[in-house]
């Protein structure tokens, strides 16, 4: 009988060990971040507003730059002296 009862007990006390490292650990991780998937999901939504203000900007850079060489073609269509007030005939060489 004192066999089963050592048993017991050891049996008893590993059970004991085993629920204190479970509270143990869930104390843990209760000091951790909860919110850890909305860190990523703010992060990719602080990027994807970045690029469409880097898309945008772009954009604009381009239109610019197309108006530019509209304005460039009218201007080699017209005179080449034209915007100086002087025309090809009165041009001295």
């Amino acid at each position: 009988m004192s066999l089963n009862m050592y048993l017991y007990e050891k049996e008893r006390e590993a059970h004991s060990q085993d629920l204190r490292r479970e509270a143990q650990k869930e104390r843990m991780l209760s000091h951790l971040p909860r919110h850890h998937r909305n860190r990523s999901r703010y992060a990719a939504g602080k990027l994807g507003v970045l690029l469409l203000k880097l898309g945008a900007r772009l954009k604009q850079y381009e239109q610019a730059d197309a108006e530019m060489e509209a304005g460039s073609m009218v201007s080699i269509r017209k005179e080449p002296f034209q915007d100086f007030g002087l025309h090809l005939s009165e041009r001295r060489s």
